[in-house]
């Protein structure tokens, strides 16, 4: 294998493709048995995180009151220990497991979850659960903890939530880019990585049109949505795409050759030397500068796109009360949201070639403080007569407005992020070793991207509660919009500097 200062200059000067295949397909002949595979993974995690994606924010906020700040503390108090967890595992069991046999034991767990809970869980979800008038009288018993108390009563819905916040993780960031860290290098990853941005989006607009085909198709006599069949249609789904995973995985550990054999090979194979512990492991993550910028990196993110949709979702909450109706907006979202990342992914791909990794690194953090901003100072003068006749004219009224809005900035912030914030960032990865690339990674995109969700509601709910205690409620999003720009002034400092170390490594 080519070192990684040859893998460099590889790829400018033999690539021999012409103008409009170099801009639409830098692929050549022999790449595609690699290529075809990871996209094929990359749309089935992508459609099943999307669905049930759908459903989590459905369910929660559609049966409870502040289901905005019920999700907050779903986030941390049951999402973060979990995907703590699960990273402990998985460190102790690739110090046991070959590479493939971790592959599997990552994703035949939440393939059968979500088996059991179209099958079992959610029809007796009442029996299984605590009933409305017994949530509120918790609430009433316990009025600090009242947005904790339904997450608690409602535990089918909570453990729905958090399986499907940890595979957004496992299965883009272990499943997907992990695997495609170990058998793509660098010359490889800067013309393929932004295009695996097309097959991600293509699966996220599919699970969108599901969504929008089932609301339409899935009634019952009555006229009403049926949401249980929803529910059983969309774990089918996940299960199928489960098994087109798997069938995509043994393809590419059979025909990819060196690199890609070796997936299949036990641990025992490959070591010459002993295993340090899970303690030693995570001393020597934690030690790394360069993990720890990229740590600052997804924290910069899921911090700032957390605090903006915690808010975004209680207006959405506020407006659209039945589980159809969330469950129909957020079909829609999705949609566009694929469809404007897969413009971004087409406009930008050949970015990190022409512009290098700095620039584009670069583009997501910008892109999230202007709509923030925007989007702060949209929720701050919402009842103005200004932000009123605008309304008035479009013929809407300002809460749908501000959907609107939230809509876009989540649309724009996300697909700036699958376009080219996770390319930049998987590249960042592939100079490490093996040891650092699984467990580094692990940590960082599990622990750290789950802990800075939750962080973003822990820091609403304690301004919401200090505000509130000193009669200054009115400064909520002036602070929430100032708290989104110093984040997003961190971020573009911790770009530079790791674009230096970036630098560093190839050389």
């Amino acid at each position: 294998m080519p070192s990684l200062k040859e893998e460099k200059n590889v790829d400018s000067s033999a690539c021999g493709f012409g103008y409009w295949r170099s801009v639409l397909c830098p692929l050549y002949r022999s790449e595609l048995r690699k290529f075809v595979p990871l996209v094929l993974i990359m749309f089935c995690v992508l459609f099943n995180y999307t669905t049930v994606r759908n459903i989590k924010d459905s369910l929660i906020i559609s049966s409870t009151i502040n289901g905005n700040l019920v999700i907050s503390w779903i986030k941390v108090v049951f999402v973060v220990p979990s995907s703590i967890l699960f990273v402990i595992t998985y460190a102790k069991l690739s110090d046991k497991l070959s590479k493939s046999s971790l592959y599997i034991a990552c994703l035949v767990p939440f393939a059968v979850f979500f088996l059991l809970f179209a099958g079992f869980i959610y029809p007796n979800r009442w029996a299984l659960q605590a009933s409305p008038e017994t949530v509120l009288k918790f609430k009433k018993m316990f009025p600090a903890l009242q947005d904790l108390v339904p997450a608690i009563g409602y535990w089918c819905y909570t453990s729905f939530y958090v399986v499907a916040e940890i595979w957004g993780n496992v299965g883009l960031q272990i499943l997907f880019w992990q695997l495609a860290n170990q058998i793509t290098n660098i010359s490889e990853a800067k013309r393929v990585y932004p295009l695996f941005g097309l097959g991600a989006n293509l699966g996220m607009v599919s699970a969108g049109l599901l969504t929008i085909y089932s609301e339409k198709i899935l009634v019952l006599p009555s006229g009403h949505n049926n949401f249980c069949a929803q529910v059983s249609l969309y774990s089918w789904s996940f299960v199928f795409c489960c098994i087109i995973i798997l069938a995509a995985y043994s393809w590419l550990c059979k025909t990819c050759g060196k690199n890609c054999a070796s997936l299949a090979k036990a641990p025992a194979e490959k070591r010459t030397h002993k295993a340090i512990s899970l303690r030693e492991s995570f001393r020597h993550i934690v030690s790394s500068k360069y993990i720890i910028c990229i740590a600052i990196l997804v924290v910069s993110y899921n911090l700032t796109i957390n605090i903006t949709e915690v808010v975004w979702k209680g207006q959405i909450g506020e407006v659209y009360k039945s589980e159809r109706a969330i469950n129909a907006f957020m079909g829609y979202l999705y949609i566009t949201l694929g469809i404007t990342t897969i413009l971004f992914t087409l406009v930008s791909k050949n970015f990190i070639k022409a512009f290098g990794w700095l620039f584009s690194a670069s583009v997501t953090p910008l892109i999230m403080a202007i709509t923030s901003c925007l989007f702060f100072a949209l929720m701050l003068s919402k009842d103005s007569a200004y932000i009123l006749s605008i309304a008035r004219i479009i013929g809407t009224s300002p809460e749908i407005l501000i959907i609107c809005v939230g809509f876009f900035q989540n649309v724009f912030c996300r697909g700036s992020k699958y376009a080219l914030f996770d390319p930049t960032k998987e590249m960042a990865y592939i100079p490490l070793n093996d040891e650092l690339k699984m467990k580094g990674k692990a940590a960082v995109d599990l622990v750290a991207s789950r802990a800075a969700k939750s962080s973003g509601g822990v820091v609403i709910t304690s301004l919401n509660f200090v505000l509130n205690k000193v009669g200054a409620i009115g400064l909520i999003y002036p602070m929430l919009s100032a708290v989104t720009s110093i984040i997003c002034i961190a971020w573009f400092a911790t770009v530079r500097k790791m674009s230096v170390f970036y630098k560093n490594k190839l050389d």
